[in-house]
C-alpha cells in the first residue's frame, strides 16, 4: 500500500497528505468506508488491536500515521496521558 505522506526528519513522523475527518484525523477509504488512517497503518504493520486496548498517539500529531509513534494502552491510561504533566515528560516517541 502506498500512501501520500511527508516525512518529518526532526521527529520521524509520517504526516498524512490525504483527506481528514472533521476532527482533523487522517481518513483512509477502505472497501467504500472511511477509516482512521493511523488505525489502518497500525493493523497492517503490527496486527489487530486487542479488545480493551487502544492506541496512544505518542507524538500527539494528529496527521502522523507512523506505527512506531503509537503504543497500545488501556482507555484509562490513554486518558491519563492526555494531560500536560505526562506529556511534558516525554522527549521522544520511542
Amino acid at each position: 500500500m502506498t500512501w501520500k505522506v511527508s516525512h518529518d526528519p526532526w521527529y520521524g513522523c509520517q504526516l498524512w497528505q490525504g483527506s481528514v475527518n472533521s476532527n482533523g484525523y487522517p481518513t483512509h477509504w477502505e472497501e467504500g468506508r472511511p477509516r482512521q488512517a493511523y488505525l489502518v497503518a497500525w493493523e497492517r504493520s503490527k496486527g489487530p488491536i486487542p479488545d480493551g486496548r487502544e492506541l496512544d498517539h505518542l507524538c500527539r500529531r494528529r496527521l502522523c500515521v507512523a506505527p512506531a509513534h503509537f503504543e497500545l494502552v488501556s482507555r484509562p491510561e490513554n486518558i491519563r496521558r492526555q494531560f500536560w504533566p505526562y506529556r511534558s515528560q516525554r522527549l521522544t516517541c520511542s
